[in-house]
């Protein structure tokens, strides 16, 4: 386990790059990590494996007037359920999934291609 302090709103780290952030979450008692992509000129995020427990990605959301644009899921979560249904239908954004997931049908999905 890194020496990094965890903060007690589950975020671990941030890392910039000129008009883009990332904000890094970890939950450690599932090593699972998640992230919220911001781009701070068009105000315009997306989350990355959300976690269960979405709050935490609607108030960074919030406190940085950031619109929620889309959450994509890397992969079938076979050990934790993932926040992306809740997360669509409370931040109004769809869901996107690489062309090896299949959509279970439960909200609006997008399947994004390499080169998209």
């Amino acid at each position: 386990m890194s020496d990094v302090p965890i903060l007690p709103s589950g975020l671990k780290e941030t890392v910039s790059d000129g008009d883009v952030d990332v904000l890094i979450y970890y939950l450690g008692c599932l090593a699972q990590a998640s992230y919220l992509v911001r781009d701070r000129r068009s105000k315009t995020a997306f989350v990355v494996d959300p976690r269960r427990d979405v709050d935490i990605y609607l108030q960074d959301l919030q406190s940085q007037r950031t619109r929620l644009r889309g959450i994509f899921l890397t992969h079938v979560h076979a050990d934790f359920v993932p926040g992306h249904m809740e997360l669509s239908r409370r931040g109004d954004a769809d869901v996107y999934y690489g062309p090896d997931m299949k959509s279970r049908g439960c909200c609006d999905v997008c399947e994004v291609v390499d080169g998209q």
